[in-house]
């Protein structure tokens, strides 16, 4: 017996001893119409049908195993057995007349309740009554308990993505312990005339009068949420990415003292406590700070008015390394935000969402579809109850299937942003309220019209009353402009941030001065400071340090007032200022680690082993098998040690560390024992200004040092510098996907090679390779481990055809494959016709077969593969990314029917139709088909005439198509030519609609002669 229908039987159990026990008492009433009153003119038919019905849910037809399980069966039986001794005492009672109305014989009950076999039938009520109790009470609390197991795992599967589900499933656990020890402590008494006992509005207390049917509402709510969490889950792994919160992360948290004025009293002055006071060297000081303030307290006031009762959009805006990401994560995470916004939401529900635009950052993190994404994610965690009706489709779909398999083809970006439509449509909710924070517009990775149309985007949709956002962006013409009706709601932060420059210094200044204290001379440094700053944080926080450089070797005030003199107020040009300021040797070696960190584009950074094996770049041979020998512990420590110190040096402040560990999917593993750290720009503007600064190209060779080779050379020596333990670890993120079609020489593809291979032998890897899947949808799913692939054909899946080409040519048996594994299929399916024709010419088999399944993790022998041509695997896959292609509006077809032209060279195919059934339709619901020979026609390709030639001659009248179709369909199904998930007959017809043929592809499967295939197929592909 599955747990969880253990503690449905539990209930069905409770259901009948409450039902059973007030009908033996006499206090049962009938209940029949909508407003709850009482049918006591219903005769004792009527009380029999209503007995019969709790008693048909306990014949349950369940093996039951585990010691519980087997306890529920029994009490259930003993159940059934009491019900049908009540249900022929019942009988007796029932006469031809309407003297056996229940009314009637309520009035005698009390008599009849004095005979022996009433009695005994409460005494055995209430036996089983002491049972349920105890053995519930075991199953919610022991610890061996397999069902508090998994319900467990259950609540931290929630727990793990921070859902409201998961509080609310704790609760109700919580809640219905409570109840079940109480009621098992206490005699059942009997209950005044309509009280139910239920308890439905307390969630957290056990009311004294509860009743066997309150623990049956606790039960069903489990099990609704039961049911529910684990589809809430998968649609929420789905919509989450790896790096939704690395941004947020990376912002440095406000200094102590500043910004918190944004939410201090009016009343407050200079003599308070709080980021409103601080020391003054003059009156003319203090005079600027009274004129600051009055420009806080307006600001302070139209932000808090905003969050109380408004809605709409409200303006952050500030220049470069003003401080706009320190403020928006300072107000994303203020307990003041939060209850402001509680007082807007009143009754109703709050969302509260938040998104970092990041231009440094991966595609997500500074693309639109990553805003949808992580607006998505936080709503509807926090409001499960949402997502049946933004994901309606999808939420259908994975309740039909228990598979996890085919969840990333109902989640592409075209169905995201559908999902994102529908929540935005609904500006005006009955129960819920919105407010979203979103930072960095201008880091949103497109030109000024793209950040016009974000912008008025945003403003529409924060005209519903019950969405508000607040958006931070630098002062940029089309924000302001698009956000100009919202004047009186926009801050100007750099006009606002003397006094907190002021703080941050002169804290700084103390803490360097150290027990000497800050005297007069140095609070005119710190006043030059604010002066020059222009309320620029950023300017400011790097001017201070050189000064508190400057003081720990004690230069005297004149010196640091004329280092402040001679300090550029343009962030660039101070920028230079400080790169100028290195020796010729370190200049070299800071633009090669700038360059590094800014031209990597993958989401991996560099660990500080690669940056020791800088100097090592000019040796052509680096690096060079035998010349690194991996370090031990000890050794590795001393020089990542070396070259943080390093970095810290000749850097300037340019780059900083943060601990090495990788997040894949909120599991985290770390390399920090090691000593290993990456690095990062610490701001934006300093990324900016090496990426854009040709002076750097002087200095070294920027293409040689941002170029694929370089990256693969030293991630080569990162890897043979560690141990085989640690180098198993940093493999984990290690991929080629960030070289693919470089065109890198085959003696360094070798190398790698190797050190991978002698990485999964060393680190003892199983033989039995977990072979990464490519879906006929397009995304790739990935195994645990990169280790556990087919290196051969990991390269022909990167772009590195020349390199498995060499492969080849030294073994032949790659091109004949095996029944998993086709370097043909993987070529094809990647789009990479230079090597689907090299291949083809070597004699690569197009007709072989090789393994499909619709759920990548099936073993190969769970008998859930089935095999297919190589020709009708590509040809599914291709035909399927044209018409995907097609209705996107997007232009990378052209090389899938070269491809494909490539394909029909080598073989000669029949009929080819594409079976479309559109997604709002059952399974056995209308059909629509559309031939290739149709498509080629209405696409018009520029090899058209080619492929149209290629096909076979006879062209096909519609009539003879569809009853090949339907001859196909209608056929016996072999495991030879039929996939997994297909169905019987159903009704054909051709298709004319364009809609109709391309928005349904994610249901459509291709037909081929005797050959069928789905799209939702999955087959390995390295």
């Amino acid at each position: 017996m599955d747990p969880l229908t253990a503690v449905s039987l539990a209930g069905t159990i409770l259901q009948f001893i409450d039902f059973s026990s007030k009908l033996v008492a006499g206090t049962y009433e009938i209940y029949r119409s909508a407003s709850g009153a009482t049918a006591e003119n219903e005769d004792i038919a009527t009380v029999i049908a209503d007995l019969k019905e709790v008693t048909a849910e306990l014949d349950v037809d369940i093996t039951a195993r585990g010691k519980h399980a087997k306890a529920l069966k029994a009490l259930a039986t003993k159940c059934a057995d009491l019900s049908g001794q009540l249900l022929a005492v019942l009988e007796k009672l029932k006469t031809p007349d309407r003297q056996s109305a229940w009314k009637s014989m309520r009035v005698k009950w009390p008599i009849m309740r004095k005979s022996d076999e009433i009695q005994r039938f409460e005494r055995r009520l209430g036996e089983y009554r002491s049972e349920i109790l105890m053995r519930l009470t075991f199953m919610l609390s022991d610890q061996q308990s397999s069902i508090r197991a998994q319900l467990d795992q259950i609540q931290n599967d929630a727990k793990r993505l921070s859902t409201e589900s998961a509080v609310r499933l704790s609760n109700i656990r919580d809640d219905m312990l409570k109840a079940v020890e109480h009621l098992a402590t206490h005699p059942p008494t009997a209950p005044e005339k309509g009280q139910t006992g239920i308890v439905r509005d307390a969630p957290h207390t056990v009311r004294p009068q509860l009743e066997l049917q309150g623990v049956k509402a606790y039960i069903d709510s489990l099990m609704s949420l039961v049911a529910t969490i684990p589809l809430e889950n998968r649609i929420l792994d789905n919509v989450y990415f790896t790096s939704m919160y690395d941004r947020e992360d990376s912002i440095h948290d406000a200094d102590i003292g500043t910004l918190g004025w944004l939410f201090l009293d009016e009343q407050l002055t200079l003599n308070d406590n709080g980021s409103d006071r601080g020391t003054y060297d003059d009156e003319q000081r203090k005079k600027s700070f009274k004129e600051e303030q009055e420009k806080r307290a307006a600001a302070r006031s139209s932000f808090l008015a905003w969050l109380r009762t408004d809605n709409g959009i409200y303006h952050i805006s500030g220049k470069a390394g003003s401080g706009k990401s320190t403020l928006m994560k300072y107000l994303c995470n203020h307990n003041r935000t939060d209850a402001e916004l509680m007082k807007w939401a009143g009754d109703k529900k709050l969302a509260f969402a938040r998104f970092f635009f990041w231009k440094a950052g991966d595609d997500l993190q500074k693309s639109l579809q990553g805003l949808y994404r992580s607006l998505l994610f936080e709503v509807l965690r926090q409001c499960p109850e949402l997502i049946p009706m933004v994901f309606p489709s999808q939420w259908e779909r994975l309740q039909a299937s228990s598979q996890c398999v085919a969840d990333k083809t109902l989640f592409r970006h075209h169905h995201i942003l559908d999902a994102f439509k529908i929540l935005s449509r609904h500006t005006t909710l009955p129960n819920h309220r919105f407010c979203f924070f979103i930072d960095g517009l201008d880091e949103y990775d497109g030109d000024t019209v793209d950040h016009t149309t974000l912008a008025t985007n945003l403003r529409s949709w924060a005209l519903g009353e019950d969405i508000k956002i607040c958006v931070s962006s630098r002062p940029h013409l089309e924000f302001h402009q698009v956000f100009s009706r919202s004047s009186d709601r926009r801050i100007h932060l750099h006009e606002l941030t003397k006094h907190d420059i002021y703080l941050y210094s002169f804290h700084m200044i103390e803490q360097a001065l150290g027990s000497t204290g800050i005297q007069d001379d140095y609070l005119s440094v710190i006043s030059k400071v604010v002066d020059r700053s222009d309320g620029v944080f950023l300017w400011a926080w790097l001017v201070v340090r050189l000064l508190m450089t400057g003081i720990l070797r004690r230069d005297p005030i004149n010196i640091l007032l004329s280092t402040l003199d001679t300090t550029p107020k343009e962030l660039n040009d101070l920028y230079t200022r400080l790169l100028d300021s290195l020796q010729q040797h370190d200049r070299k070696r800071a633009a090669q680690m700038l360059i590094l960190v800014a031209s990597n584009k993958h989401r991996h950074p560099f660990s500080s082993l690669a940056f020791y094996w800088l100097d090592q770049l000019e040796d052509p041979d680096f690096p060079a098998s035998g010349k690194i020998l991996a370090f031990n512990r000890k050794a590795l420590r001393a020089a990542l040690d070396t070259t943080d110190r390093q970095v810290r040096s000749v850097a300037k402040g340019f780059l900083e560390s943060f601990p090495f560990q990788d997040v894949n999917h909120h599991v985290e593993f770390s390399l920090g024992p090691a000593g290993m750290l990456k690095y990062r720009f610490f701001h934006r503007t300093a990324r900016d200004f090496v990426l854009n600064n040709p002076k750097l190209g002087v200095i070294v060779d920027t293409k040689a040092i941002s170029s694929a080779e370089t990256a693969l050379r030293l991630r080569l020596a990162e890897l043979m510098s560690l141990d085989y333990s640690l180098r198993y670890q940093l493999c984990k993120y290690m991929t080629i996907d960030q070289y693919s079609g470089k065109g890198l020489p085959v003696i360094l593809l070798e190398k790698y090679h190797r050190v991978f291979e002698e990485t999964a032998r060393n680190a003892h890897v199983s033989t039995e390779l977990s072979y990464y899947h490519i879906r006929a949808t397009g995304e790739t799913i990935y195994p645990h481990h990169l280790l556990k692939s087919s290196f051969p054909h990991l390269y022909a899946a990167y772009g590195c055809g020349h390199y498995a080409m060499h492969l080849v040519e030294n073994d032949k048996r790659l091109l004949d494959g095996t029944s998993k594994l086709s370097l043909l299929v993987t070529a094809a399916l990647h789009g990479y016709l230079k090597l689907v024709k090299s291949l083809l010419k070597a004699g690569a088999p197009i007709d072989s077969q090789i393994l499909v399944t619709c759920n990548y993790e099936d073993s190969y022998d769970s008998g859930n593969y089935v095999s297919y041509p190589v020709w009708m695997v590509i040809l599914t896959y291709i035909t399927l990314k044209i018409g995907r292609h097609y209705i996107q509006e997007s232009t990378p077809w052209r090389r899938n029917f070269e491809i494909l032209e490539a394909v029909l060279r080598h073989k000669s195919i029949p009929d080819c139709v594409i079976m479309i059934a559109p997604d709002d339709l059952p399974p056995s619901s209308q059909r629509y088909f559309l031939s290739l020979r149709q498509m080629i026609w209405e696409v018009a390709p520029d090899n058209k005439d080619i492929l149209l030639s290629l096909l076979e001659q006879r062209p096909g009248t519609r009539q003879a198509i569809r009853k090949h179709l339907r001859a196909v369909l209608t056929r016996s199904t072999t495991k030879e030519n039929s996939g997994p998930g297909l169905n019987g007959r159903v009704p054909i017809k051709p298709s004319d609609c364009p809609d109709q043929r391309w928005k349904a592809l994610d249901n459509a499967e291709v037909v081929c002669g005797e050959w069928r295939l789905p799209a939702g197929f999955c087959i390995a592909v390295y």
